[in-house]
Parts: structure tokens; sequence; C-alpha cells
């Protein structure tokens, strides 16, 4: 006998909402998610320092968001979430590339978070930039950045998913791997 499906909303927001399914709760989000990886002068990337109220602090992260309408396009989003947390103008050389989807919590939510790249040249950036989200910008190269992870500075799962997997494109792990050893 196959088992009934028993859905129902236990809480409801506007950003989410939480269903509790067989004695098992979901976490549905309104909308998707899209992350980028800002390179910058194709040898080091452009993280922005976030403030993160339930945490109470500031951390480090890449450029990242919702959607913000179900029909915004993944790469749309991407672009959009970019300007809007770095203040980078973007021109025709900037092209987003695919770098993955990853699951930030397959245990929970189905949605994956879409993940690109971009390649931005450092006169793009103003290091000053800051808005009531963004605390502030910092160019870091591959080695800073194994520094932080080290230090626990740098500690959300899919930055460093999606670094990793930038990092295993082009041969770019073996060097990736040998400065983890120079830590």
């Amino acid at each position: 006998m196959k088992k009934k499906k028993n859905k129902k909303v236990v809480y409801a927001n506007k950003y989410f909402k939480i269903v509790l399914k067989n004695d098992y709760y979901e976490i549905v989000p309104k909308n998707r998610d899209v992350l980028v990886v800002p390179i910058v002068d194709k040898k080091n990337f452009l993280l922005v320092k976030v403030r993160r109220e339930f945490m109470q602090k500031n951390i480090y992260d890449f450029p990242a968001g919702g959607f913000d309408n179900l029909r915004e396009s993944p790469l749309l989003a991407a672009k959009r979430e970019l300007e809007e947390e770095t203040g980078v103008i973007l021109n025709k050389k900037n092209k987003f590339f695919k770098i993955a989807d990853f699951y930030q919590m397959p245990n929970r939510i189905k949605k994956m978070v879409f993940i690109y790249g971009v390649h931005l040249s450092s006169e793009q950036i103003n290091l000053n930039f800051n808005s009531n989200e963004i605390y502030s910008l910092e160019i870091k190269s591959y080695d800073q950045i194994l520094n932080l992870i080290k230090k626990g500075r740098l500690n959300t799962a899919v930055p460093i998913a999606a670094l990793f997997r930038y990092a295993l494109k082009d041969d770019k792990l073996i060097k990736f791997i040998k400065n983890i050893k120079n830590i």
C-alpha cells in the first residue's frame, strides 16, 4: 500500500515557507538563487563582505542573491546581483560563463543555486563601494582566499564549492592544490 502524502504549510513569509510532508520539514524559497564568482585580471577574485543580521557580523562571500521574479533568467539575475552588490558597470567584454548548479541544503531545499563566473578588469571596481547590505569589497588572490578559509573567515559552503568548481576548469586545480600545500 502506497503511503499517502500529507503536506501542510507550517510557516510562511515573503521569502520562504516551511512545509511539513510525512513528518519531514522542507524549506521552499519563494525565488531561486544565483551566485557570481568575479575573476579580476584573470588571477584574483572580488569578494564582498556582507552584513548578516542573523549572525550579527559581516562575512566574506561572492555576490549572490535571489531572483527578482519567476520570469527572470539565471543569467540576468547573475548580472543584476553583481551590479547591485559591487557597483560594477558591466561592458561587452564581461562575458558570463556557467560554472555549475549546487544544492545549498539538499536535505531541506530542492532548488539549486545557479553559479556563474565573469572576468572583470580591476579598473571596473570601486573598492569604496558600499550599500545597506554590502560592508566592503575586497580583491583577493587564491592564497589569500585559502587563508580566509583556513582561518574560518570565509566559511559558507556554496562560495567555497563554487571556487573549487571553478578551479577544476582549465587545470586551475593543480595550482589551487599547490597553494593549499603552501599554507
